[in-house]
């Protein structure tokens, strides 16, 4: 570039550039070298990094309208402009529903439509205070109105008006004569205490004369409690009827009589007794199942009641009783057939009360099992059983209970009499543990090994020592970890459990070995020896311990070099890994795949095992700490870095309930939850500083001089129902209002 001064260069007029063919030169600060851009490139490259609200409105050509999409609001409902007198900078105004109903409007029956405004609005008057209208008004107002009168209301027309009084406004001077008629009082609706005297019933001392008010009017006459009512269709009073005559029409034995002592209102009835014949009765029928008109008549046996033990009562003769023709009851003597009265006989003794017993005896009250009678039947003497007093028994009397084994002679059960299985199992699997009798025997067939039962375990018999102890496959175990993982059941016999260490040697253990399906040097029984896969561990006795037996280099037995040359193997194809699996059915020893190892029993259960509720807790967890704290009632488990370990912890909540727009504010304690707020309201710090709440905004003016940016705010969207935040927008000087429009 040249020294040349740019002042001195000649000026490019506005209509001479062209914005994609002039270049300019400029600095470039990252390469610390001067580079070119044409006019285009800078200013839109300079435009995109003007700051918001930097451009004045009024260097842009607006003859021909703002695009929408060129203005970027930051709320909704409002609308560009000025809010206030003389130039400046556009703004963004509030704007209403309503307020977007009127500037829709096509004429001004449109706005007063939008504004809710009937044509009185038309009206030429003053409107005092927005309520009160003095002048001439005309027009149409559609819809309920309230409206106070101070004038007369007059004009002509068309239209209706209707006025709406209120309770307590009309006053009697009010009220023409005659005003209020009957369909206007509501049934019921004069109370007593609106009637006048004598309205209602007229109160006299004398007879009713003349014409009454209306047709139905009562009187009364005082004198002697009369009443009258007036007929206006026949223009006179009339007396009702009181109580002038009495006629009894009946078939009682009684007379009856009226008299007036008291005067023609006061009847007096008289009732007197009619005359009967000696000793009859006044009573209903005597027979028939009917009701019937009651007569004076003698006496029936069924007059009378049934005697009972409280009450008296007629009595007839029954059996075992007699009558006299005096009526005397007396008791007739008692047969073998008929009841009736009797004496003490022989044997026997009657008391005052008249209570017969026997005659107390010589012989002591007691038990006896063999007594002597006499003819009568009365137990005289006693004495112990002899043996031919007791007949012969079968068995087939006997139904249950148990007999003492004392009373069975010695070799008395025969061979016949003992039933199947009765001595002894015979069946491949070990009985268990059983209740039956020491000396219990169990065979198995196919080994053709006898066991008795000892009280602790089945011991076996039938062959020697030697054959007792002789070589037996226990199971497998782990030279790794030391632990057996699979018992036999001569394994188990001999005490080995899964998951436990071979036990000590002992001479019972004698010619016990397991097969090692995983190799190591961790098996405590033989410590420093290092084990390969199809190894056997021996016991040889008590002295001599556990042994190694490598089965990888070690020579055959019985005369041969390899297993499958002895008789009780069956080797086929043998495979790395592999080892010796006994095969009861064929009595054989087999080379097979390592068995996976299998669980032998779960918290006590044995067999088939499927996991059940309650085997697992969390206090079983390695990481769940429950000693620390222990659990509450609402507690929960929160993990602990530092002990690495969940523990108990008593925090009351961690989290609120929430729905769409709430917010989720940090409390002193605990989280607290912020409703959304309703439209065009903002979220504030409450005075104490520890809470937020929604507020309405207030209109306000401030005016805030050299403002860099306003602080980031919430506001609810009131098209989405959500909360948004307002990005900071920066102002140079600007009168900021706040609040709805």
């Amino acid at each position: 570039m040249s020294d040349t001064r740019i002042s001195a260069y000649d000026p490019l007029s506005q209509a001479g550039i062209q914005a994609s063919v002039d270049l300019l030169p400029i600095v470039d600060l990252s390469a610390s070298e001067t580079k070119k851009i044409t006019v285009k490139e800078l200013f839109q490259g300079a435009a995109q990094q003007a700051d918001p609200g930097s451009v004045p409105i009024a260097v842009l050509d607006t003859s021909t309208g703002i695009p929408g999409h060129d203005v970027n609001f930051t709320q909704a409902d409002v609308l560009l402009g000025r809010d206030g007198s003389g130039a400046g900078q556009g703004l963004e105004i509030p704007c209403t529903q309503t307020g977007r109903d009127v500037l829709a409007a096509a004429d001004a029956a449109g706005v007063r439509t939008a504004l809710g405004l009937g044509d009185l609005a038309l009206a030429i008057g003053t409107w005092a205070d927005g309520s009160s209208f003095s002048g001439d008004s005309s027009g149409t107002n559609t819809g309920d109105q309230t409206i106070v009168l101070t004038g007369a209301v007059f004009g002509a027309g068309t239209g209706t008006f209707t006025t709406a009084y209120t309770n307590g406004s009309v006053n009697e001077a009010a009220l023409a004569d005659g005003a209020v008629t009957t369909p206007k009082l509501a049934a019921k609706a004069v109370a007593a205490s609106k009637l006048g005297d004598n309205s209602s019933v007229v109160v006299s001392t004398g007879a009713p004369s003349g014409a009454g008010a209306f047709s139905g009017q009562l009187q009364v006459n005082a004198s002697d409690d009369a009443l009258y009512y007036y007929d206006a269709g026949v223009g006179s009073w009339s007396q009702v009827a009181g109580f002038t005559s009495l006629t009894v029409a009946d078939a009682t034995p009684m007379s009856w009589a009226v008299s007036f002592p008291a005067g023609p209102n006061a009847p007096q009835l008289d009732v007197t007794l009619e005359a009967q014949a000696p000793n009859a009765v006044w009573a209903g029928p005597a027979s028939g199942a009917a009701n019937g008109t009651p007569a004076f008549r003698a006496l029936v046996g069924a007059d009378l009641p049934v005697p009972t033990g409280a009450a008296r009562g007629g009595v007839h003769q029954g059996e075992g009783t007699l009558i006299s023709d005096t009526g005397e009851l007396t008791l007739a003597p008692a047969t073998h057939t008929t009841i009736g009265g009797v004496k003490a006989g022989g044997g026997l003794d009657a008391r005052a009360d008249g209570l017969v017993s026997h005659i107390v005896s010589a012989l002591p009250a007691g038990t006896y099992t063999k007594v002597t009678t006499d003819s009568l039947g009365h137990v005289v003497g006693n004495a112990p059983l002899d043996a031919a007093d007791i007949p012969d028994l079968p068995a087939t009397k006997i139904r249950g209970g148990t007999f003492d084994p004392t009373l069975f002679a010695a070799q008395s059960i025969t061979r016949a009499a003992l039933a199947n299985y009765a001595i002894a199992y015979i069946q491949e699997e070990n009985p268990g543990i059983v209740t039956d009798h020491n000396g219990c025997l169990w065979l198995q067939e196919s080994s053709g090994q006898l066991r008795m039962w000892n009280g602790n375990s089945w011991f076996p018999v039938g062959f020697g020592r030697l054959a007792q102890e002789n070589l037996r496959w226990g199971g497998t175990v782990n030279a790794t970890t030391n632990q057996v993982a699979i018992v036999t059941e001569l394994g188990a016999a001999a005490g080995l459990t899964v998951g436990n260490a071979l036990p000590p040697a002992s001479d019972s253990l004698s010619g016990i070995y397991v097969v090692v399906d995983t190799g190591g040097s961790a098996i405590a029984v033989t410590p420093g020896t290092a084990y390969d896969p199809g190894d056997w561990v021996l016991c040889v006795s008590q002295a001599q311990g556990w042994v190694r037996i490598d089965t990888l280099t070690g020579g055959g037995g019985g005369g041969s070099s390899t297993l499958s040359g002895l008789n009780d193997t069956n080797i086929a194809a043998p495979a790395a890994g592999q080892t010796l699996l006994y095969n009861a059915t064929l009595g054989t020893w087999e080379n097979k795949p390592l068995p996976a190892a299998v669980v032998g029993s779960v918290f006590g259960r044995t067999g088939a095992i499927t996991a059940a509720e309650g085997d697992y807790t969390l206090n079983l967890l390695g990481d769940v700490d429950l000693a620390t704290v222990a659990p509450a009632d609402g507690n929960l488990l929160r993990f602990n870095a530092a002990a690495g370990q969940w523990q108990v912890s008593t925090v009351a909540s961690l989290s609120v309930t929430t729905t769409a727009g709430d917010l989720i504010v940090r409390g002193a304690s605990a989280d607290q939850r912020v409703p959304i707020g309703a439209a065009n309201t903002q979220l504030h710090v409450n005075a104490t500083g520890d809470g937020v709440t929604w507020r309405a905004a207030t209109a306000a003016t401030e005016a805030v001089a050299g403002v860099a940016a306003i602080a980031t705010q919430l506001e609810v969207d009131t098209g989405t129902n959500n909360t948004k935040i307002l990005t900071p927008q920066k102002l140079a000087n600007a009168t900021i209002r706040c609040g709805t429009y």
